[in-house]
This record gives C-alpha cells, sequence and structure tokens, in this order.
C-alpha cells in the first residue's frame, strides 16, 4: 500500500516560499520594513488577523479558529459568526440533513473496535448514483500518537462523489481520498480540508474502478502533521455518488475558472489528423492544489497533479488524436482550504503534426524555431506514422537535408515527468544528426507514434525535407519442437520470429539449412515482453553465432526463465539474392538427475549413451550453499569424456575438465548458489569411435560455519627454516596488484573451507587468497576492497589485510600441521605504513590471521581494509573488520570451524 501523504508535506513548498523571502529582485536587494518581495517588486506586507497567516501574500487560515455547528469563520474579525446555512448548534449533518445529536443518531457504518490503525475502520462499496452511505467514528489520540480512520471505498467504475465530513465534540473533521495502489494513479490523492469549521465538504472524482482509502481525521492533524482529538471527539461522514456535470468546451489558447469544492468538466474536440493537445494548469492561490484526470473518448487515459518536489504545475499532453477524438479533463484539486472560490487557469497549445513518409518519398517540413518561447519543446517538428499490429518490428531507412535533433515518441510526447516518452532516442545531445537508417524499432502496442527532429540552428519559416521508407514486418511464430523451414531473408538484412515458450528446461535453437545464405548466422533473443530500439535501449538478452548446418547451436537453461521471445536471424556475411533458413528451436538433450542432499547420494547408470562426438546435459538441484561433487564414469574403457559446468546461457563456467584419459571418470564440483539452487553441466564422448554409458555419482556436503575469535598468538618468521621458501617474482618483494600461480596442499593435507575440500588456492598481492584453480576476474587484483558479503569477485577468500598493497614478499612455509602464507610489504596510498602479517591453514580446520609486530596499518589507513573470510558463493562470511581500526600489532584472529 502506497503510504499516505502528510497534508504538511504537499504544504511545505508553498509556506517555505511565503517565508523565506527577504530580498527583492535579486538576492542583493532587501525589502524594506513592512514590505516583501512579490515577484520582483516590494510591496506592502499584508496583515493577518486572529486565525489567520500569510502565504504568498494572502491570507489563509491557519487552524487556530474552529467554528463550530452553525457558525462559520469570519476572516476580518477572525472570530465565528452565525451561518444561517448551516446546520444549528446540537444539530450535525448526515446524509445530507441536519439531524439531533443525540442518542438516536446513527449512521450506516460505525468504526472498528479501536485500535483498528492496522486492520482499518471498514470497507464499503460506493453507493448507486443519488444514494449515500454514512460512516462514523471518533478520533481519539493515544499515548501522544494520531488516530486516523481509514475506511476502503471500493468503486465498480468512474466515479463522482460528494464527500461530507461534519465533526462533533471540537473535532474539525476533514478527510483524505487515496488510491489503494492502483497503478494507472501514481500521483492520486485527495483533501477535504477545513481549517476554520467543523464540517467539509467537496466533490471527489474516482477516475477507475478499484479500491481507494477514504481516511478521516481532524483538518488540523491533516495540516500539522500532529495528534489532534481527544474524548468525544467523533465525525459522521456522508459519501454520496452524484451526476458527472456537463463538459464545456475549452477555449484555446487559455480557459480560466475557479473552484469552489465541485468538479467541472472541459473538453476539446481534435480537429486535424494526428493533431496533439498539451495543457497546464497554475494557479495564483496559496491555497489550493490543482491536479484534473485527462480522458479519451469517455476512458480515463491519465492522472495529473502538481509535482511539489520539482514545484511543476499539473500537465499533460495527449496525442495520437482523429478528428473524431474528444479529450476532456476533469479539473478535481488536490486539496483547496480557502474559505472563497480560488482562481486557476488552464493554458493550452495544439500542435499539428504531417505525415512521416513510408514509401521513400520526401516530406518538406516548416521549422517553428523561436515561434513559442515559452515552450521550446513544441518548437519540434512532428511527423506521425502508425504501426498497425501489437509486436510489429520496424526498419527505419531516414534522411534528414538539415543537421536535426531527432527523437521517436510514443502517442502522448512526454511522460508525467516531463520527459520525452521515448520508444528511440536518436540524437539529443548534439543535434547534427543527419541519418537513421539500417535501424529497427519493435513497438509492443498498435497506435500512433511520431518522429520528432528540430533543426536548433534554424530559423521559424523555413523549410527542409525528411526522406524516409518504413518496412514494418509482423513475425512469424515459430513453434517448440518444429522446424520453421523455408524462410525468406527479408530485403533489410534480418528475419524475426515470436516464440511463444512452453515450460521448459534447456532449450536450443539452430539454423540446421540455409540456402543462398551469406557466413554463419547470428541467433539473438530479445524479451518478447520489451520494446525499443534494437541492440540500443531493447538489447539482446542472449548472441549466438551458430553454423547454418545445424552443427552449432544456441543454448539457453529455461527452467528458472520461460519468458517468450522474440527471435532474430542474421547472417553474419553478405547473403546471395535469394536467402532461404530454417530455424529450429528445440529441447536440448538433457535429464534431470534429482537433488544432492548430504548423506543421500544421487546414483544413475545405464540410463545415458554417448556415442563419439555426442553430449548430454545433466541439472542437479541442491540447497544455497550446499557442495556439489559429481563423478562421471564411462562404461567402456577405450571411451574419455569430458565434463563442463554451464551458465544460463550455456556457456562453460571455468573450463571443460579433462583430468582423466580412456575410462577414467570426469569429477563436478562446485557450491550450490540461491534459487534456483542447481548446476547445470555437459558430458562429452570425445572418444574418436567408442560408445559409452555413462554412470553418476553425485553427493552433497552442507557447510560448516565459522566463529571467530581474538587472541594474541606469537607471530614466527615463516621465511625461514625447514619448509619455508619465498614465492616466485614479483612475490620476491616487488608484488603490486598481480595473483600467483596455482598453490596446491601438501598431500595428505585434508584442509577444509567451510567444510568443504579445499586443497588449491591461488596467493593475491594485495592480501588474500582465494580457494579454487582459477585467479579471482577483476581488474588490477582486486586492489579495491569491499565489505563481505559479496557475490562479486574475489570469493572463497581469505583476507588477512586486502587493501591496495605493494612492494610485497610473500613467502610460504609447510609444517605438518599447518601451511603458513606471510605478508610483508606497505600501502599503495601511504608507504611509509607497513604491513606485516600471517595466513595460517591448520589441518584442523582452523584459520589463522597473526599480525607481526612491525605491522602498522590498523584497517583504515590509507584507504581501509578488509579482514575476514568468505565462502566460494558469498552466502557464509566472518567479517572482522570493513575500514575500520580494528587491526593492531602482536594480535591475532582465529576462525574456528563449527563441529
Amino acid at each position: 500500500m502506497k503510504s499516505l501523504p502528510s497534508f504538511l508535506s504537499l504544504l511545505g513548498v508553498v509556506a517555505a516560499s511565503a517565508y523565506g523571502l527577504a530580498g527583492c529582485g535579486g538576492d542583493e536587494i532587501t525589502c524594506g520594513t513592512g514590505t516583501v518581495r512579490e515577484g520582483d517588486t516590494c510591496v506592502p506586507e499584508a496583515t493577518c488577523g486572529t486565525g489567520t497567516t500569510l502565504q504568498d501574500g494572502e491570507c489563509v487560515p491557519d487552524g487556530s479558529v474552529i467554528c463550530e455547528q452553525g457558525t462559520v469563520f469570519d476572516m476580518t474579525t477572525g472570530t465565528c459568526v452565525v451561518d444561517p446555512s448551516a446546520c444549528a448548534a446540537g444539530t450535525v449533518l448526515v446524509g445530507g440533513e441536519c439531524v439531533p445529536e443525540d442518542e438516536t443518531l446513527t449512521a450506516d457504518l460505525d468504526e472498528a473496535a479501536e485500535p483498528n490503525d492496522d486492520t482499518g475502520a471498514g470497507a464499503f462499496d460506493v453507493p448507486a448514483l443519488n444514494e449515500d452511505i454514512t460512516i462514523h467514528g471518533c478520533i481519539t489520540p493515544r499515548a501522544g500518537a494520531a488516530d486516523s480512520d481509514a475506511w476502503i471505498m471500493t468503486a465498480t467504475g468512474p466515479t463522482l462523489l460528494e464527500i461530507t465530513a461534519d465533526g462533533v465534540g471540537g473535532l474539525a473533521a476533514g478527510f483524505i481520498v487515496q488510491d489503494l495502489s492502483i497503478a494507472q494513479l501514481p500521483n492520486y490523492s485527495r483533501f477535504g480540508i477545513n481549517l476554520a469549521g467543523d464540517t467539509s465538504r467537496r466533490q471527489v472524482y474516482l477516475p477507475v474502478a478499484g479500491d481507494y482509502l477514504l481516511v478521516m481525521d481532524d483538518s488540523r492533524a491533516l495540516l500539522l502533521g500532529e495528534a489532534a482529538g481527544g474524548d468525544g471527539t467523533c465525525y459522521y461522514g456522508t459519501i454520496k455518488t452524484v451526476p458527472m456535470p456537463a463538459a464545456t468546451a475549452a477555449t484555446l489558447p487559455q480557459t480560466t475558472g475557479e473552484d469552489a469544492g465541485n468538479v467541472r468538466v472541459l473538453s476539446y474536440q481534435a480537429d486535424q489528423i494526428a493533431d496533439i493537445i498539451d495543457m497546464t494548469q497554475t494557479t495564483t492561490s496559496a491555497s489550493m492544489l490543482p491536479a484534473f484526470i485527462v480522458r479519451k473518448n469517455g476512458q480515463f487515459h491519465a492522472s495529473a497533479a502538481y509535482d511539489q518536489t520539482n514545484d511543476v504545475p499539473p500537465f499533460y499532453s495527449v496525442g495520437g488524436l482523429n478528428t473524431t477524438d474528444t479529450v476532456e479533463i476533469v479539473v478535481d484539486e488536490i486539496y483547496n482550504f480557502a474559505l472563497s472560490p480560488q482562481p486557476y487557469t488552464f493554458d493550452f497549445i495544439d500542435i499539428a503534426a504531417q505525415p512521416l513518409p513510408t514509401d521513400g518519398s520526401a516530406a518538406t517540413v516548416t521549422k517553428k524555431n523561436d515561434t513559442l518561447p515559452n515552450t521550446p519543446w513544441w518548437e519540434w517538428n512532428f511527423l506521425y506514422f502508425d504501426v498497425a499490429t501489437a509486436g510489429q518490428v520496424v526498419h527505419f531507412d531516414l534522411t534528414s537535408s538539415a543537421p536535426a535533433a531527432m527523437v521517436i515518441v510514443r502517442a502522448d510526447v512526454f511522460t508525467l515527468t516531463g520527459a520525452f516518452d521515448a520508444m528511440a532516442r536518436i540524437d539529443l545531445t548534439t543535434a547534427d544528426t543527419e541519418e537513421f537508417s539500417g535501424e529497427y524499432i519493435r513497438f509492443a502496442r498498435p497506435g500512433r507514434y511520431y518522429f520528432m527532429a528540430l533543426d536548433v540552428e534554424g530559423t521559424g519559416g523555413d523549410t527542409y525535407t525528411i526522406t524516409s521508407t518504413l518496412v514494418a514486418t509482423t513475425p512469424s511464430a515459430v513453434t517448440y519442437g518444429t522446424a520453421l523451414t523455408g524462410q525468406a531473408l527479408p530485403a533489410e538484412g534480418s528475419g524475426f520470429h515470436s516464440l511463444d515458450l512452453p515450460v521448459t528446461t534447456w532449450i536450443q535453437a539452430g539454423v540446421p539449412t540455409a540456402a543462398d545464405w551469406g557466413g554463419d548466422a547470428d541467433i539473438q533473443l530479445y524479451d518478447l515482453a520489451g520494446e525499443g530500439w534494437l541492440d540500443v535501449d531493447y538489447n539482446p538478452v542472449q548472441t549466438s553465432t551458430v553454423a547454418v548446418d545445424g552443427s552449432t547451436v544456441l543454448e539457453r537453461i529455461t527452467r528458472s526463465d520461460n519468458r517468450d521471445w522474440l527471435v532474430r536471424v542474421t547472417p553474419t556475411g553478405a547473403p546471395g539474392t535469394s536467402p532461404t533458413y530454417t530455424l529450429d528451436i528445440e529441447e536440448r538433450p538433457h535429464a534431470v538427475l534429482g537433488e544432492a542432499m548430504p548423506g543421500t547420494p544421487i546414483t544413475r547408470s545405464g540410463m545415458d549413451s554417448l556415442m563419439a562426438g555426442q553430449s548430454k546435459g545433466f541439472i542437479v538441484d541442491g540447497t544455497n550453499g550446499n557442495q556439489m561433487t559429481a563423478v562421471i564414469t564411462p562404461s567402456d574403457a577405450g571411451a574419455d569424456i569430458t565434463a563442463a559446468r554451464r551458465n544460463i546461457s550455456g556457456g562453460v563456467i571455468g573450463s571443460v575438465i579433462d583430468a582423466g584419459g580412456d575410462g577414467e571418470a570426469e569429477t563436478v564440483q562446485a557450491v550450490f548458489g540461491t534459487m534456483p539452487a542447481y548446476h547445470a553441466f555437459v558430458v562429452e564422448n570425445v572418444s574418436a569411435s567408442t560408445t559409452t554409458d555413462l554412470s553418476f555419482n553425485i553427493t552433497a556436503l552442507a557447510p560448516r560455519p565459522y566463529t571467530v575469535s581474538t587472541g594474541t598468538l606469537t607471530y614466527t618468521d615463516a621465511c625461514t627454516g625447514t619448509g619455508s621458501s619465498t614465492l616466485p617474482a614479483p612475490f620476491d618483494g616487488s608484488g603490486d596488484d598481480q595473483f600467483s600461480a596455482v598453490q596446491t596442499l601438501p598431500a595428505g593435507f585434508d584442509f577444509r573451507f567451510f567444510g568443504f575440500p579445499a586443497d588449491q588456492f591461488v596467493v593475491g598481492a594485495n592480501g588474500f587468497i582465494t580457494f579454487g584453480a582459477t585467479s579471482p576476474s577483476c581488474s588490477f587484483g582486486c586492489y579495491n576492497n569491499t565489505t563481505m558479503p559479496n557475490t562479486a569477485a574475489p570469493n572463497g577468500i581469505v583476507a588477512g589485510y586486502w587493501d591496495d598493497l605493494r612492494r610485497m614478499t610473500v613467502c610460504r612455509k609447510d609444517e605438518a600441521t599447518k601451511v603458513t602464507l606471510q605478508y610483508t610489504g606497505e600501502l599503495w596510498e601511504d608507504s611509509d605504513v607497513a604491513v606485516e602479517f600471517q595466513i595460517v591453514l591448520n589441518m584442523n580446520g582452523n584459520i589463522d590471521l597473526i599480525y607481526g609486530p612491525g605491522h602498522e596499518a590498523d584497517g583504515t589507513s590509507g584507504d581501509g581494509a578488509t579482514v575476514g573470510i568468505e565462502s566460494a558463493n558469498a552466502s557464509l562470511f566472518n567479517l572482522v573488520a570493513f575500514n575500520q581500526n580494528l587491526i593492531a600489532p602482536s594480535t591475532s584472529h582465529t576462525f574456528t570451524p563449527a563441529p
């Protein structure tokens, strides 16, 4: 649910501007005593009476004087006077009638028992036309916390309500109406506020069907954001459905009006094809915040509201119109708490457009430069074109005789934030483009669009030409599992197809045959839900180059990604005169082997036969953080197999595993990641002629977390004595951002990292080691330390002092029960600060970080450092310090695995 906006936050910009002005004209001019700045003029300061305050030169109610039943606030005297039109004292307005305020008074609905802030006061359907529903509740703050009653109203369609909130017992009743997460209404809220009396009344237009919040409270609470009310402060609310007022034709270029709490409807009849009507609402009132709803041909189109954050009045443009189209503007302010009708103005701009040539002909365009100085964005030239069906891909060949800024936009031109609602931002910076050729745009929705151009150096009345050819293609459907044959390659260079993908696990796409082709074929997959300029802001999810004999294919693992696809096929070379191709998208041969669980191995044999040169994919499910070990053995002693883990795009993760020879097993080992937790790998028979079956033994290990403790383990020089050696250059005193060759623990040294066997690691010159047989894939030796956990490289890390280091010497000492890596060097950022520490791997699984007496870096020195350990998939970690002053000489940190 969207949070309810505070009335104070809506009012804040207005109030700040009223009280924050000290000068007149420029910042260097100060108004004299008794005057205030109004624009660029100093005018006499208004004096506001009791119960009012000054905002933008206007005295408005401040909520300090609330008139009770039968009276009304008189701003001239600051007092409450008898109001002959109001309900008399002792009565309350309920259902449109003044009724006695006694024990016989009832409403249709009473609020739920307090406290009901979490569950709501109640719910109801909006009444039928000319019918009403009444609600009752009390506003009783508890322990200084505000009490607001939130009712849920359900509308079955556009509805105009007249809402009255009448307070009793001293409550200045007010209300808020806000949509309850209706997607079409990102900026919708309406307030009923009376800062001088106990009754608030106004009309509120609910523009679409859905649930709306009706929040009842004291007007002063809504204004000040504070708790208001007390024992016996209650309200009666009446919600009545009333007829929409008849529309009146808007007067262009400007229509004025006054708001007194009732909705007004203005209309505009389009007068030419591709017409665009732009509208902006402003007001001079400090008591009113404007808003309006746009309807097109009787249907909701958009909601426009004052943007308080950027101090922008509500605006909207409706384009793509035909002469039969009618635009209606429902004037329905966010709030108006003045005691008299408040003025507003609508400024309209009617923009004409001309057709964009689609057949290679030229259109003569007349420049509008400097003709609309107050709205320069409408000085662009608009050329329209239509997209006939949803999902069409349009190929553009367009040239301009003058350099220009260019953009292609949707029908309404702008978004609610004022940015171009662009399909293709061709050139919005240099304004020197003369060509938009050989480009494709996919349009998810049919309808009218505009090509916009602006020669910024031009003069109004000058002309230039736009020459263009547009070729629209409706992608042909390809059926999963059935080859699409005999596809003629369009002259524009690419074929397009739509794939409605069923629930699948692993797919492949290829071009098994092609004629009169050029080179190989690029197959690109785009999310079918997307749209835009292909390969610029509508990019492919995957691209693969495949042979046109079917020998290579695009692969994608789809078990967690069953999107539908736009498929693009393009030759890599120059085709002949009549190129054709076959597109085949089908299941990639594979098997799902099941879930690997600790203590329950997966075994499989005799079910997966591979001929020489054949491969098959396999998927194993698991649990995040667990480690899978899959041992695959060929049944034939003369068969040689390889294995390779695959990513979602079918690419090899790491390298192809080929440790064994003929008849020998291959082992795939990896830690499961977050959901969906699975590993995919491909086994290939690389034998020249031998066919073999495969057998699998797949086990899983659960991780063992560590605990960390701080101590004072002795720092003993590891660069001397039996078993010690200095790593080869540059780790002999000039190490800086490098990684070592893969290091292997001694035979029989059974070390486990987070519970998983780890016998290989890489030394990084920047103060850490990573387990595994490959170096981390980050630039400059991962010199830029980060906190833990972090799924980005490096992972599977032991960080003794990870920072940007240099002049590093790293020694290694192997002993019976431990292996020590000793780092000596200095910080890159501060060569006067020495680093001296050891990473000790103990056979019992403990890891020690020991800091020598010469270690000077404290964790914040230079750019700061990271100290700690993190598992291979970053699901487990122990962070000692991240850019914190927690590291000291002659101290240690020990990481102990759980039993």
